[in-house]
């Protein structure tokens, strides 16, 4: 029997549309810095819980925001974490983990689609969805190499699975961008299209998905991610690796900036 719907309560960096029994979450931020807001990162979470708990939504497209600054934003973000404490830290990094989490784990598809500088971390979340879609300006930015930090979202899980362990390292090594041309190649997105294409074409593939019984989505994607306990055990150690990230760059500021 389908859950009566609930329409998720929206926040300053996303807005649900329903449409033919697609939800279209609207990122009108990157919710990179939505982690830094303990009520923000609430109200996301929140919101994509309840698209994938109500059965009247058989689809979901993650829709990123559409003004981002890639890797500066990625610096940015890094000035409110290094004056941060380890426990707001590890309430950031475990939004993202959820996130992947409740995407996998969902028993409906879910489309990503984005343009423009994409930071590496919103390419990994996308990896853990069922089809994903970029628009051909597309370029993703490692932010993280620039500034000696390790990657977040799953990108090492993901990528080791799809590309082998030693491609995998390549492409998270490499400090140059990466075009969506370049990541359509390598099997790492479903398509591309033009930015103006964009949200209609997410649109279309949401619903030839949605389509599809959602038995068979389940038990596809179920079957894809076993054991999911291996992600689970992967993204606690990508939190810890990144723990030691933030200590050794809090600790570098301090010594350039003569408090140590």
């Amino acid at each position: 029997m389908d859950t009566a719907p609930q329409q998720p309560e929206c926040c300053d960096q996303t807005q649900v549309e329903r449409r033919e029994g697609v939800a279209v979450m609207h990122f009108t931020r990157q919710p990179l810095f939505a982690t830094t807001n303990l009520r923000e990162r609430a109200r996301i979470l929140n919101c994509l819980q309840q698209l994938i708990s109500d059965t009247t939504v058989k689809a979901i497209v993650l829709m990123g925001a559409p003004d981002k600054s890639g890797a500066r934003e990625y610096g940015e973000f890094l000035d409110i974490a290094a004056a941060s404490d380890d426990k707001f830290i590890y309430k950031m990094l475990t939004m993202f983990n959820q996130i992947i989490l409740d995407i996998v784990r969902a028993p409906k598809a879910v489309v990503f689609a984005d343009s423009g500088a994409v930071l590496s971390q919103f390419l990994h979340v996308s990896l853990a969805c069922d089809y994903r879609l970029f628009a051909d300006d597309t370029v993703f930015e490692k932010g993280f190499l620039e500034h000696g930090m390790v990657p977040k979202g799953g990108g090492a899980f993901f990528l080791r699975r799809m590309l082998g362990a030693p491609r995998a390292f390549a492409l998270l090594t490499d400090p140059s961008p990466m075009t969506a041309a370049q990541a359509l190649e390598l099997g790492l997105i479903n398509e591309t299209c033009s930015a103006a294409a964009l949200e209609d074409t997410a649109m279309e593939r949401a619903r030839a998905l949605a389509a599809i019984p959602a038995v068979s989505v389940h038990g596809v994607k179920s079957l894809l991610h076993f054991p999911v306990q291996e992600l689970e055990a992967y993204l606690e150690h990508e939190n810890l690796e990144l723990f030691r990230a933030f200590t050794r760059m809090r600790t570098d500021r301090k010594r350039k900036s003569g408090k140590m």
